[in-house]
């Protein structure tokens, strides 16, 4: 009987056992890999963050080449380059003084109005804040649903809800006046679509790889030396 039961547990308890253990390692490991990441994110986003032209900026103000991103935060074709190329664009051309990003909101539809008027709000407590919701919208995009879950994303990075609440309801009072500021840069540019990235006055629409921008960058400061 003892044999028939080391059998058991051998064929049959051992594996489930092996397969949770493998699986609670590998979550482990994203999880630690997720959190270095952000780690690393936010401190780009405390040290780099300042305003231009009344909008939010990243990098060097005195950067050689500038980059205007154009972007819908519930855009899948923006949280496609964010996940392929934001990282690395940060990495090589951001903190190493070579490029500075202008955000320029697209809002597309009430959602992404909600989600710009909240990034606005974050904005005021610090333009990394923004950077931070900006993170967290890519990452968890597709989960808004509604303006709830809005709350649910700023909650995390430590801003209260009804704050932030008071402060959307606020700026929606003057929401024609940010919508006249959004088209007045999409029509001195042509922006159709997102993402579209405005270097050096040059257009480039679409998700583009990393080392599509890559090249495109390299030949901007090519022309600027």
């Amino acid at each position: 009987m003892r044999e028939l039961v080391r059998a058991v547990i051998i064929m049959v308890v051992l594996p489930v056992v092996t397969g949770i253990l493998i699986s609670l390692a590998f979550h482990w490991r994203e999880e630690s890999k997720a959190i270095k990441e952000r780690e690393w994110l936010w401190s780009i986003f405390e040290q780099y963050s300042y305003m231009e032209d009344g909008a939010p900026a990243l990098g060097n103000p005195n950067a050689p080449l500038t980059i205007e991103l154009f972007a819908d935060f519930k855009c899948p074709h923006c949280r496609r380059f964010y996940k392929s190329a934001w990282n690395k664009i940060l990495e090589d051309y951001v903190v190493t003084g070579k490029v500075k990003i202008i955000y320029r909101y697209v809002p597309f539809g009430a959602i992404s109005t909600r989600a710009m008027l909240a990034a606005m709000c974050a904005a005021e407590k610090g333009v990394d804040e923004f950077w931070k919701m900006e993170d967290m919208y890519y990452k968890h995009g597709a989960s808004i649903r509604d303006e709830a879950d809005i709350y649910k994303l700023a909650a995390k990075l430590g801003l209260p809800t009804s704050e932030l609440q008071q402060c959307v309801t606020e700026k929606s009072k003057h929401l024609n006046q940010y919508i006249q500021e959004a088209e007045k840069w999409l029509t001195k540019y042509g922006v159709a679509g997102t993402p579209t990235f405005v270097i050096d006055g040059k257009k480039y629409a679409g998700a583009m790889p990393y080392f599509r921008f890559k090249k495109i960058l390299e030949e901007h400061l090519a022309n600027i030396e």
